[in-house]
């Protein structure tokens, strides 16, 4: 009796020991950071995360972290607003004269580095998350759960695709 006793007590200590594993593991999920040498400046990196799913591609949906020559960091969500499909970093891509562009390789929307919507169905420019740079720390800090819809389309975004972009 006194062993059933024990082990049950052994099984509670280790399910609560679990669960406050699993619950300081998800607070420290909702904030990424990165190195800032880990996003050139004036490039992209994608950051894969499962937490966002995967496109029908099966590629991990999950960020570009877009750092400007100067100016802000854009964490952007891989995912298109429209297709669900993964849209992808094309650092020589260029669109009506911008460039780099990132673009959804299903339907065609192509989007600013800062995830504006520049062209397509896609109904918004990229999903987004706050990001700052700490310039002490030399590290770029995302806050994952504070998910920002992507800004409204305007009308200027309906121009034809370039040929053979």
């Amino acid at each position: 009796m006194l062993a059933i006793v024990g082990a049950a007590a052994l099984l509670v200590i280790t399910a609560a020991g679990t669960c406050t594993a699993l619950v300081l593991t998800r607070a420290h999920d909702d904030v990424l950071v990165l190195a800032l040498d880990d996003v050139r400046a004036g490039n992209a990196r994608l950051v894969p995360l499962s937490r966002f799913g995967a496109d029908e591609a099966g590629r991990t949906h999950g960020l570009w972290v877009v750092r400007a020559a100067e100016g802000p960091v854009a964490a952007l969500l891989t995912v298109d607003p429209h297709s669900g499909c993964r849209v992808e970093w094309r650092a020589d891509g260029e669109f009506a004269g911008i460039s780099p562009i990132l673009r959804d390789p299903c339907t065609g929307s192509i989007y600013d580095a800062a995830g504006i919507r520049l062209f397509g169905p896609a109904p918004r420019g990229l999903d987004r998350f706050p990001a700052t740079v700490d310039r002490e720390r030399d590290a770029i800090t995302i806050e994952l759960s504070r998910r920002q819809a992507g800004p409204p389309s305007s009308g200027a975004g309906n121009r034809p695709a370039p040929a053979g972009d």
